[in-house]
């Protein structure tokens, strides 16, 4: 008897002896035990809905958990099992099968002190509990300690001669081994002991053994062997007749496959295969004209009409005939309304998004929650940058489907295209924890982490990646970049040298150690890598910059001139190559060609911040700040959402004392990037300077509220200087000291602030002290004069 099974007669015998804490204890059982005969008879829609009544009247039902959990693992809902498994052992400590099962799901999930903690809590109770052993096998086997596993295993088998999951265990250790012969004997040898129930997946795991020792003969006696036993197994037809198939017996791949269609009259799956086999393996024609049969047969089977569509996939219009005859004769229905998406697919691919629109509406006035529908329309609002309007209708669809991948997915594109990065690192996260097989996810995942400068988190999830993917160079190379960002050359390099074995790319393998030695200041070999790079692909601009760079750093100039020099020859508008040719000029003071170069990378890229950022940073260098000024104001028109541009319009005006103009362009920043932190911080400052009114500096220490728990000291000085010019000075004495604290040492503003407050406060000796420091030397800042006098106030008063 089986532990599920059990549960009945235990759970009332249970309520028979403690009548107190049962709460409503005959509905409780009588609701179990209906859920426990549907579990059996696998009628897990109604199993699910008595589990639902008997946890309403005792949330902490151990048991009515772990069937719940059992019901959640045949959907693959891997979260909901994992809640339910976790429910049942906080109810109940000893329930050894949750515990056990619980431990199996964190070994997948590569938790292996999780799981082992399991498996030692069991086996510390129960000794030889055969699950429990198992888990410890299976953990060892992970850890790469086959010998004791497969002792394990045999241990088992010798307490249960029939035990599955220790058979299945030990097979697959000798599988890896490629013991072929000595697994087959050891799955005969249970089949041998266990009852016919059992024997299903250990037949198909014979059928494997099978087909590695090539035993063609026997494999096909026991497909047969397997059918007349399990006709209710479909897929046991679709495998024999993919084995007659590898054989080139198309006779007999087609007699299975016609054999199952009757075999399973309801099914579309069987129909299907029978046709894709046709397709495939006789005539197209043939194959079209057994699904226009099936489909006379049964005119009411929409599921065969949409698959009609699978023979026009490179006619458009006939895809469109057989949709819009669907939608006629369903017109409001369910398969009518999937036709009408189907053609706004279909629209969408041509281009046509007037149509694709207009058939969206048309499915939302019947159905206004229409998944697909919905999907479509959030997709053509973000294609507008309506961001609002489709994270609604994506919300929406979560509502019902909130596993759903592909609007997770959308729902972080569009809450980045908000700008919220936060909500699309959520989605992003949420998405994993459902999928962790989604790997686009978790590249744009660690892209955005390390875009939010959480270094730390973003190395989490590549290297989690790297683990699930270890083959795929796209992860390893990103790893290899979060490496390199965090100074962990070792990793890197060792990373980097193993994609010899991941990529056949040879370009990218010697570019990915190419950089990592230029990263680790190896910049001879870095050479040597980039050289091997342009051998393979003489083309690629990364390889020809690195080297270029590289030469920079090893003095050799003339070389990396030469590089970049010949190139621009051949690619004369090439906005790398520029940028790197003005920095060239730049690095030799030659600043009036590097001028030249950088107002022609304005030229040809207007639209871009690239050019406007090198000339302005050369300006810069030569205090021309009138020249820079108009420099992002003529940036700022071809980009007026730019926040580079703008805050450096602001910035400069402020410092050239046109601080109207200043305010303006930093309320400007705010309304187009409310969370601008250095706007608000420079802005809150400018108003308070000019205008020392009582409504003014309320709105200045409102502008910078936000920045209380900022990390940056310049920010909480900002913070602290505005609470004591709105006489808050106790506020202001603990955000400059923090200041101070955490890196606003030796600015002389800094001290300043705080001995003002220290003035204010009576704290003479340290008033001082800090407006000393906040005058040492010949400091140029807002507010030096008022220093001065102050100390020449404190220092007065102190020789009465």
């Amino acid at each position: 008897m089986s532990t599920v099974k059990k549960i009945n007669y235990f759970l009332v015998v249970f309520c028979l002896l403690a009548l107190v804490g049962c709460g409503d204890g005959n509905s409780e059982v009588k609701y179990f035990e209906k859920a426990q005969t549907y579990f059996d008879e696998e009628n897990y829609e109604k199993a699910d809905i008595e589990l639902r009544n008997v946890l309403q009247i005792n949330p902490k039902n151990a048991e009515a958990h772990y069937l719940v959990a059992l019901i959640a693992e045949k959907d693959k809902n891997w979260r909901k099992v994992y809640g339910n498994l976790m429910a049942a052992v906080d109810a109940k400590p000893d329930h050894y099968d949750a515990q056990i099962k619980l431990g199996s799901l964190l070994l997948l999930s590569k938790k292996v002190d999780e799981a082992t903690e399991k498996a030692d809590l069991v086996l510390l109770k129960e000794p030889q509990n055969p699950k429990a052993l198992i888990l410890r096998a299976a953990i060892l086997a992970s850890n790469g300690d086959i010998q004791a596993a497969r002792e394990i295993a045999k241990n088992v088998l010798e307490i249960e001669p029939a035990n599955v999951e220790a058979t299945v265990l030990l097979t697959k250790m000798l599988m890896g081994e490629k013991q072929y012969k000595e697994a087959l004997v050891i799955i005969e040898s249970t089949l041998s002991a266990s009852a016919d129930e059992d024997t299903l997946y250990l037949t198909l795991l014979k059928l494997q053994l099978l087909g590695l020792l090539e035993d063609k003969e026997a494999a096909e006696k026991t497909f047969l062997t397997l059918i007349a036993s399990h006709p209710e197994q479909e897929k046991l037809y679709y495998n024999l007749a993919k084995f007659y198939l590898a054989l080139d017996r198309k006779d007999d791949a087609e007699k299975i496959l016609k054999q199952a269609v009757p075999q399973f009259p309801e099914k579309l799956t069987p129909k299907l295969a029978l046709i894709t086999f046709l397709f495939t393996q006789r005539n197209p024609d043939l194959a079209e004209k057994t699904l226009k049969e099936y489909i006379i047969a049964e005119p009411e089977n929409y599921d065969l009409r949409f698959a009609e569509l699978n023979f026009y996939t490179k006619d458009p219009e006939k895809m469109e005939a057989v949709l819009n005859k669907i939608i006629i004769d369903d017109k409001e229905g369910v398969h009518g309304l999937k036709a009408r998406t189907r053609l706004a697919m279909l629209a969408l691919v041509k281009n046509d998004k007037d149509k694709t629109r207009y058939l969206v509406e048309e499915v939302l006035a019947i159905d206004a929650i229409n998944p697909e529908a919905l999907y479509l329309r959030a997709g053509l609002a973000l294609d507008k940058k309506e961001t609002d309007a489709a994270i609604a209708d994506l919300r929406t669809i979560l509502r019902d489907k909130p596993e759903a991948d592909k609007v997770l997915m959308l729902l972080s594109k569009a809450y980045l295209q908000n700008k919220r990065l936060d909500l699309a690192s959520e989605n992003l996260q949420k998405l994993i924890e459902i999928n962790p097989q989604h790997l686009e996810a978790r590249q744009q995942l660690t892209r955005l982490l390390m875009q939010r400068k959480d270094v730390v988190g973003a190395v989490v999830i590549a290297e989690d990646s790297q683990k699930l993917f270890p083959k795929n160079s796209d992860v390893a190379v990103l790893l290899i970049d979060l490496y390199i960002s965090q100074q962990q050359w070792d990793k890197a390099e060792k990373l980097a040298l193993s994609l010899h074995e991941i990529s056949d790319k040879k370009d990218l393998v010697a570019y990915s150690i190419a950089t990592v030695y230029f990263s680790e200041q190896k910049y001879k070999q870095a050479v040597l890598e980039y050289r091997k790079t342009l051998e393979i692909v003489p083309e690629s601009f990364n390889a020809i910059v690195g080297l270029a760079k590289s030469y920079l750093k090893l003095n050799e100039v003339a070389k990396a001139e030469k590089l970049v020099d010949d190139l621009l020859k051949d690619y004369p508008d090439s906005i790398g190559l520029l940028v790197l040719r003005g920095e060239l000029y730049y690095g030799k003071k030659q600043l009036d060609k590097a001028e030249v170069i950088f107002k022609k990378i304005i030229e040809l890229s207007p639209k871009k911040e690239l050019g406007y950022r090198k000339l302005a940073a050369l300006y810069m260098s030569l205090n021309n700040k009138d020249k820079a000024l108009l420099l992002y104001q003529q940036g700022s028109k071809e980009l007026p959402n730019s926040a580079f541009l703008l805050l450096g319009i602001a910035t400069l005006s402020e410092q050239l004392d046109k601080f109207d103009m200043a305010i303006k362009t930093y309320k400007k920043v705010l309304t187009l990037y409310p969370n601008s932190q250095i706007a608000a911080n420079n802005l809150g400052v400018l108003l308070a300077r000019t205008n020392q009114s009582d409504a003014t500096l309320k709105e200045s220490l409102a502008l910078v509220a936000n920045l209380e728990d900022s990390n940056i000291p310049a920010f909480l000085d900002t913070y602290g200087w505005l609470k004591y010019l709105n006489g808050n000075y106790d506020e202001a004495l603990n955000a400059l000291e923090t200041a101070l604290r955490r890196g606003g040492a030796g600015e002389p503003e800094f001290h300043y602030h705080l001995g003002m407050v220290y003035s204010v406060k009576g704290r003479n000796t340290a008033a001082k002290i800090q407006l000393e420091k906040a005058l040492k030397g010949n400091p140029n800042y807002y507010g030096v004069d008022k220093a001065k006098n102050e100390l020449k106030r404190l220092l007065a008063e102190a020789t009465k």
